[in-house]
């Protein structure tokens, strides 16, 4: 990775800052969505090189939406080439959210499962704006992403979570 590093101004950033403060929450995003853990750290590789290669044409003031396209991006070529539709269990905020104040390891690994098969169940772009959401991102970076208005996502994001509750319920 050192090889890989850019040189530039001081508030330039370089990958190996983008890598130190983006990859743990890249590989949790790509385990979210189906993949292995070590899928996972493939494609925030394949994220990193991809950033790389376009980040002297990025500008520094919106990396983190741009970061997380490209991961969106890499995550369904991945899918397409792998027919992947099996689902491990997510590690992102949702877990935290939905598992909160669980004392029974039992109960909270049955939860995170019933938790990745709801969010298997609801549509795709009710699944993003959730995930994302949950990650923090604001409605106008996940509108970036999923190029709709930042009103529309919040529809999106409301009718999402309205459908992951009800198919956490019927699970």
């Amino acid at each position: 990775m050192q090889q890989m590093v850019r040189t530039g101004a001081p508030s330039t950033p370089t990958i190996e800052d983008l890598y130190t403060q983006y990859r743990p929450s890249l590989v949790s995003y790509f385990s979210s969505h189906g993949f292995t853990h070590e899928d996972a750290e493939d494609l925030t590789q394949d994220t990193f090189f991809k950033a790389w290669q376009a980040l002297s044409k990025v500008q520094y003031d919106n990396l983190r939406p741009w970061l997380y396209r490209i991961a969106k991006n890499v995550a369904i070529d991945a899918a397409r080439k792998q027919h992947m539709r099996e689902c491990n269990a997510p590690q992102c905020p949702l877990e935290e959210e939905w598992c909160a104040g669980m004392c029974n390891q039992e109960e909270t690994i049955l939860t995170r499962l019933s938790l990745v098969e709801a969010l298997q169940r609801i549509p795709e772009r009710y699944r993003r704006a959730v995930v994302f959401s949950a990650y923090g991102f604001s409605l106008a970076e996940i509108a970036a992403l999923a190029s709709y208005s930042p009103k529309a996502i919040n529809t999106i994001v409301h009718r999402g979570r309205k459908a992951l509750k009800q198919c956490y319920q019927e699970v």
